[in-house]
């Protein structure tokens, strides 16, 4: 890093930081409780309108707040996708577009500004060094090593999903929430305590009072399940085909969703105790809670399940984003508005009364939350750098994916929302409309 980029950055984290710590007003500001889920698609929320799902205590607060269904990551890949969360900035901005990738010497984290307004910087679960290094403390909560022990009965690594049998307090998940509990009963307040679940994510592992729930027999698959990769392009089709998780059998994939559901169902219960801890400590009025994956999964899109190879369909974009702020807004329920998980950042920073910097490139959810406004945004953007090079861009209605080394894809999502009919090349004025706005979007975003 040279000085002149050090001497900014000091100079725009200082802007920040208040004269006397935290006694300089900050404990007026919220406490933010920030939770995300891993791998997990916008769909599987009972409020989302999935009744096999059972998520009665995220339903309460998408009912008590408002829920998104129509939330999009930017790039649905672990460690790309939240560094765009603790940004606020699109992929190709931040410039990590790989999960081996580092962050930039240059990129501030939102962590850092809310520690220098006087935030406890707090977490527990799993997350990145480089998004880790901010924070006050930070309880990590590494996983199991996918092999068959008696906690892990009917383990199958190819399937890469089993069922936890084993005492709770081993299960990792478990270990991050009693972190979580414990940081934010004894830290000071204004707090940011970020809760970073493993769950759905393979390894799937529901603990067993939660698997014996769900029967895969019952667990419907999506439609597009049964065409296969047939409607995928050539180039996808080979990709998929290298991957342990595709030609599976309806069966096959009915279990592991039976499994994803469970462990989905158990992660609400955690944040149910979440919003438990809240309430009986009196500060519900002065919380923002965010609950939000940082991709989604195929769950038997094409056959195929897990998040591989990286595409960008609705199945791997579209995220559960539900935002609870008793104090804040009224219940807003469900809300139909395009939302991306860049604009978590200036949500929270509208909330806690703090300017958002000039380099996010999202955009404040509040306004609709408060009723003052019903759009954010006419089209949602994403892009992969994995098994494919491509962006896209998403309006209510069409779907535009560019590829560098393939055919491109157009859908028409209120005819085919699940992306099975390519309509590239006969719909040439929409196509041509959305590859400017797509154009636009990258000249406007790239610094």
């Amino acid at each position: 890093m040279t000085a002149m980029t050090h001497l900014t950055r000091r100079n725009f984290l200082g802007a920040f930081a208040l004269p006397q710590g935290r006694a300089a007003g900050a404990s007026t500001r919220p406490d933010i409780i920030y939770i995300t889920a891993d791998q997990q698609r916008a769909d599987q929320l009972s409020c989302n309108g999935n009744a096999a799902v059972h998520t009665p205590h995220l339903d309460r607060l998408a009912k008590e707040g408002a829920v998104f269904p129509n939330a999009f990551c930017q790039f649905p890949v672990c460690v790309p996708s939240r560094t765009s969360m603790f940004t606020g900035r699109y992929p190709h901005a931040h410039r990590v577009g790989s999960n081996e990738a580092r962050l930039p010497a240059d990129e501030i984290l939102f962590s850092e500004l809310l520690q220098g307004a006087g935030y406890f910087v707090g977490g527990a679960g799993m997350l990145e060094q480089d998004l880790i290094r901010p924070f006050d403390e930070f309880t990590l909560t590494p996983g199991a090593r996918p092999k068959q022990t008696p906690e892990l009965s009917g383990l199958d690594r190819a399937k890469r999903s089993a069922i936890f049998s084993g005492p709770e307090e081993r299960h990792r998940d478990v270990r991050c929430l009693r972190a979580a509990l414990r940081m934010m009963e004894r830290a000071a307040h204004p707090q940011f305590i970020h809760v970073s679940f493993h769950q759905p994510h393979g390894l799937v592992q529901p603990l067993e009072r939660f698997a014996r729930k769900y029967d895969p027999a019952r667990i419907p698959l999506p439609e597009s399940f049964a065409a296969g990769l047939a409607t995928r392009g050539e180039e996808f089709q080979r990709a998929a085909r290298k991957r342990v998780l595709s030609g599976l059998s309806r069966s096959e994939v009915q279990t592991i969703q039976a499994r994803v559901y469970a462990s989905v169902e158990m992660i609400d219960s955690f944040v149910g105790e979440i919003v438990n801890a809240v309430e009986r400590r009196g500060t519900a009025r002065n919380t923002v809670l965010i609950y939000q994956s940082d991709h989604g999964d195929y769950g038997g899109e094409f056959g195929l399940v897990d998040k591989s190879p990286t595409g960008l369909t609705d199945a791997l974009t579209r995220v559960p984003m539900v935002i609870w702020a008793p104090g804040f807004f009224g219940p807003r329920g469900s809300h139909r508005a395009l939302v991306e998980e860049v604009d978590v950042l200036p949500t929270i920073f509208e909330f806690a009364g703090l300017p958002v910097p000039r380099r996010v490139q999202g955009r404040s959810l509040a306004p609709v939350l408060r009723g003052q406004a019903s759009e954010v945004r006419e089209a949602v953007f994403a892009e992969t750098q994995e098994d494919f090079s491509s962006k896209m861009v998403r309006t209510k209605d069409w779907k535009l994916i560019v590829h560098r080394h393939e055919a491109h894809e157009l859908y028409d999502l209120r005819t085919d929302p699940g992306e099975t009919r390519n309509l590239s090349g006969s719909h040439r004025p929409i196509e041509t409309e959305l590859r400017q706005r797509l154009e636009t979007w990258e000249r406007d975003t790239r610094a």
